[in-house]
C-alpha cells in the first residue's frame, strides 16, 4: 500500500477479519500492555468505488483486556457507562476516507494536549 510498514510484520499485531453486511473484512489487531491492557483493531475493505451500497466496509474495536477505565455515553441516559469494548462499523468509499482524516486528526490533538510522542 506504500505505507511504510507491513502489517503482517509488526510485533504485538494478529490478523483476523470479520464480517459485517456479508463483506469479509481483514483485520490487524494491536494490543499494548502496561498497567492496562487495551487494544485496537481496524480493517477495511478498502475503496469499493462509492457508497456502501458498493461493498466497502471500515471496522475499528476498542477492547479492554484488563484494568482499562472504558467508558460510552449511553444515548437514552446520556450517561457514560463502563463497557468491555466499542466496535464502529461504516459503509462506503467517503467513510473510510473521512475516518482516517478525522482518527489522524483525533491523534494530532491528543498528542498536542499531552505533549506525548508515541513509538507507534
Amino acid at each position: 500500500m506504500g505505507n511504510g510498514f507491513d502489517l503482517h510484520e509488526m510485533e504485538n499485531t494478529e490478523v483476523g477479519s470479520v464480517t459485517i453486511d456479508g463483506a469479509e473484512i481483514q483485520t490487524f489487531t494491536y494490543t499494548l500492555t502496561g498497567v492496562h491492557i487495551q487494544s485496537i483493531t481496524a480493517g477495511t475493505t478498502g475503496f469499493m468505488g462509492g457508497d456502501s451500497g458498493h461493498g466497502g466496509r471500515t471496522y475499528l474495536k476498542i477492547k479492554d483486556h484488563g484494568s482499562t477505565d472504558l467508558k460510552i455515553k449511553n444515548p437514552k441516559s446520556g450517561l457514560f457507562e463502563e463497557t468491555s469494548s466499542i466496535e464502529i462499523s461504516l459503509g462506503g468509499d467517503a467513510e473510510l476516507n473521512s475516518t482516517i482524516a478525522l482518527l489522524e486528526y483525533a491523534v494530532k490533538v491528543l498528542k498536542s494536549q499531552t505533549k506525548l510522542e508515541v513509538g507507534l
